[in-house]
């Protein structure tokens, strides 16, 4: 019989294919991130709790994109300064479509999905906060996010190595990035580059 875990964690999935209908690449991108933050928590030594709830709110970061104009999210090219000013609202609607779910509150994924784009600098959206403003999942997810949106082509550039994305983490540690995450994550994509795809099999 399946267990409170198993039903919530099946729920939150069917929610985040949400975004799948309209942007596949969304999807890719959202349990890459799910399962390098998964990694990162283990890394840092969080317990099973903080893992699958990290896992989560890695897997709904990006769900207020269902709410963004096709246009936009699937656009051949790279986003015009308007095109940006709508595309980063995505934050802020995945928060509201969340935020009346009392275990995604609880869970701390709502705050994950309104802040995964902060900047430990401060100079992030949507609201400007940083260090230790931000809870440790949204650092987390930040890092994540980054390193596979930079090992992942698209249609106005090319996906950079494994490794070169891990030295630019490092080269943005502190200012865009949680210094500590950075580095425990980089150190292991730099040491680890043979085994790394075996993390994007990761699920519960």
């Amino acid at each position: 019989m399946c267990n409170l875990q198993d039903l919530f964690f099946d729920y939150v999935l069917a929610f985040a294919k949400i975004i799948n209908v309209r942007d596949p690449y969304t999807w890719s991108h959202s349990k890459n991130v799910a399962a390098y933050s998964y990694m990162i928590g283990e890394l840092l030594g969080l317990n099973e709790e903080e893992k699958f709830n990290l896992y989560l709110g890695a897997l709904l970061h990006d769900i207020g994109k269902a709410g963004v104009p096709e246009s936009i999210l699937n656009k051949n090219g790279r986003l015009s300064a308007d095109e940006w000013v709508v595309m980063k609202e995505h934050t802020t609607i995945g928060y509201s479509l969340l935020r009346d779910e009392v275990q995604f509150n609880e869970r701390g994924i709502t705050d994950v999905v309104l802040h995964h784009h902060e900047r430990f600098d401060g100079k992030g959206y949507p609201h400007g906060l940083k260090g230790d403003q931000l809870l440790l999942a949204a650092r987390i997810v930040a890092v994540a996010d980054g390193f596979d949106a930079m090992t992942t082509n698209r249609s106005y550039r090319y996906a950079r190595d494994k490794c070169e994305a891990a030295r630019e983490l490092l080269h943005n540690a502190g200012t865009q990035y949680d210094p500590v995450i950075a580095q425990v994550f980089a150190d292991y994509i730099l040491n680890s580059k043979p085994v790394i795809h075996a993390a994007l099999s990761h699920s519960y």
